[in-house]
């Protein structure tokens, strides 16, 4: 009688290690297919829409230094108009130009600082857009954790190209249906 509880005993722990093994054998299956590694920084590079969007802010920001450019030059040529004229101007017209002189410097400075942090800004919900429309597309693809990097990935999980090609194939159809929309 020992020997039949004993052999069901072994058989019994046996089933609960091979049924085990098997419930760890599914749970990395599905680990495999859930987890993808996609470089967003190989991906920000290679997306035509960011290539657009970030030509479109250089444009907007090329207009803005022309005019604080011409706004300065501008200035220095009013200021070397009053260097010219100073000496036959009164005491308070001096000090009025002076001051309003000064106060075009600093108004030129002003906006080119605000300048900068423009460009910092509209850099950064550039970033924010195109990080959300990655995350989107790694929904849409069915993927369950997506990390930004690794030190070691097994190309199988490397999805970084099909986002790209994925990503840029969309934006070009978008594109061109507003293109169509246009005409």
């Amino acid at each position: 009688m020992k020997k039949i509880i004993a052999s069901l005993v072994l058989v019994a722990s046996f089933g609960q290690v091979q049924s085990a093994a098997v419930s760890v054998n599914a749970q990395q299956m599905v680990t495999v297919v859930d987890i993808v590694v996609v470089n967003v920084m190989e991906v920000f590079q290679a997306l035509i829409e960011v290539q657009d969007l970030m030509k479109d802010l250089q444009n907007f920001l090329m207009k803005k230094a022309e005019m604080l450019q011409k706004m300065d030059s501008e200035g220095k040529e009013r200021e070397k108009n009053f260097a010219m004229k100073a000496k036959n101007l009164t005491v308070d017209a001096r000090d009025k130009e002076h001051m309003e002189l000064e106060r075009l410097k600093n108004e030129i400075r002003i906006q080119a600082e605000n300048l900068d942090a423009k460009q910092k800004e509209e850099q950064m919900l550039i970033q924010q857009k195109v990080a959300e429309k990655i995350k989107d597309f790694c929904q849409k693809m069915g993927w369950k954790i997506v990390l930004p990097g690794a030190i070691y990935v097994d190309p199988s999980l490397d999805k970084t190209k099909i986002v790209i090609d994925g990503m840029n194939k969309e934006y070009a159809a978008k594109k061109a249906a507003k293109k169509t929309v246009k005409n």
